[in-house]
């Protein structure tokens, strides 16, 4: 009888043993994949931030060409009006489509500012955004490896002897 009793207990310890073994594993296995869900969330916010930086950098590019040829349109505009007044050539449709050429001019040299304006805007708020899902991420994978390690210091490495 002490001997099935002693082969029953020594069944019994490596059963117990095989348990902790087994969940001391899916407790590692559980870590491994939130360390690569995590290493996979940085990598796809790091290219949303590069995408990011790459369409402020073409916005205001885009910007920047357009106030300049608001500008040279403008500096011909006003080039065709000095010749007008030097020639001595008084049509009014002519100084009319003139001056309304310069508002649009002026009104284009003004979007470009605006629209620079407006990207460099865009591109802060799109930052901060990302900064701020960070810093959440952050927090919401932190409480997920303190359960994580929680539950592989719970599990026994090596079954008590009794």
């Amino acid at each position: 009888a002490l001997a099935a009793a002693a082969a029953a207990h020594a069944a019994a310890m490596e059963s117990a043993a095989q348990t902790a073994a087994a969940d001391k594993d899916a407790a590692l296995e559980l870590q491994a994949e939130a360390a690569i869900e995590d290493k996979s969330e940085a990598i796809e916010l790091l290219e949303k931030e590069i995408n990011a930086a790459h369409a402020e950098e073409l916005a205001d590019v885009r910007a920047e060409l357009t106030k300049r040829a608001a500008e040279n349109q403008e500096a011909a505009l006003e080039a065709q009006l000095e010749m007008l007044q030097a020639s001595g050539e008084s049509n009014k449709n002519a100084a009319v489509e003139l001056a309304r050429a310069e508002n649009a001019a002026a009104l284009a040299k003004q979007k470009a500012s605006m629209e620079s304006a407006f990207a460099t805007e865009r591109a802060a708020l799109e930052s901060e955004t990302t900064r701020a899902m960070d810093s959440l991420r952050a927090a919401v994978g932190g409480e997920t490896e303190t359960k994580i390690a929680a539950a592989v210091a719970a599990a026994p490495s090596e079954p008590e002897l009794a």
